[in-house]
């Protein structure tokens, strides 16, 4: 019974951790609201542990200017519509 309990227990607890509501960053392209709204519907894990990353709180152009052991991107020339918004899919 007590193993019966802690599996129902892991199994409701597991709905709770994408239950949670994080705040969109106001800073988001509009390519990435279309993805966001597509994604909360069908796949609430991937908004949640992006909203929790640092991908959702950095603009490309923030990102640039890290030293490179802290750089986290790949080009060296952003688009100027990018530049200042936080990027999604």
């Amino acid at each position: 019974m007590k193993l019966v309990s802690f599996f129902l227990f892991l199994f409701l607890l597991s709905f709770n951790v994408y239950s949670q509501e994080l705040e969109l960053p106001k800073n988001l392209s509009p390519q990435t609201k279309q993805c966001i709204g597509c994604h909360k519907q069908y796949t609430p894990g991937i908004v949640f542990d992006w909203l929790k990353s640092r991908h959702s709180k950095t603009t490309p152009e923030e990102g640039i200017k890290k030293t490179e052991l802290e750089k986290r991107i790949s080009t060296k020339n952003i688009p100027d519509n990018l530049s200042k918004v936080v990027v999604g899919c």
